[in-house]
């Protein structure tokens, strides 16, 4: 199981555009959402951030130790600066890049934040990883 729907996913009709967001880091994730709002209003699309949730082995993936609720009003002030819609979709698991191969449809139009920090190993290495598997990906660099 990785994680619930978000509230709304089903509802996506042939002729709406998605971008999506992945969360990696808070500086990271307010650039990449400043540039999926400039695609989204390009595209007359809806943005969808996608925030991985680590759930540690000893727990079961349907106990994580912060509840999706806690996760998305952490989110509501970030989102709420991107000046379009924003649907925050929370999703536990394991490991995220397992995760991101069943969340993301094929052929995403996918932005990934980077700060240019290399050490943890930022949005560039995430990036390169699903160019690889086939989504379109679009760099939001700066600090």
């Amino acid at each position: 199981m990785w994680g619930r729907e978000p509230e709304g996913f089903g509802e996506l009709t042939d002729t709406q555009a998605e971008v999506v967001v992945i969360h990696t880091s808070p500086r990271a994730t307010r650039r990449a959402l400043e540039t999926a709002a400039e695609l989204a209003r390009g595209l007359a699309a809806r943005v969808r951030i996608i925030v991985p949730q680590i759930v540690p082995y000893p727990r079961p993936l349907t106990d994580p130790p912060v509840t999706a609720e806690f996760t998305k009003r952490s989110f509501r002030a970030l989102t709420a600066e991107a000046g379009v819609e924003v649907k925050v979709d929370v999703r536990y698991c394991r490991d995220r890049d397992a995760m991101l191969e069943y969340a993301l449809c094929p052929g995403s139009l996918v932005v990934v934040g980077d700060t240019g920090i290399l050490r943890p190993p930022g949005g560039a290495r995430l990036a390169w990883k699903l160019r690889r598997q086939g989504y379109h990906v679009v760099m939001a660099e700066g600090r």
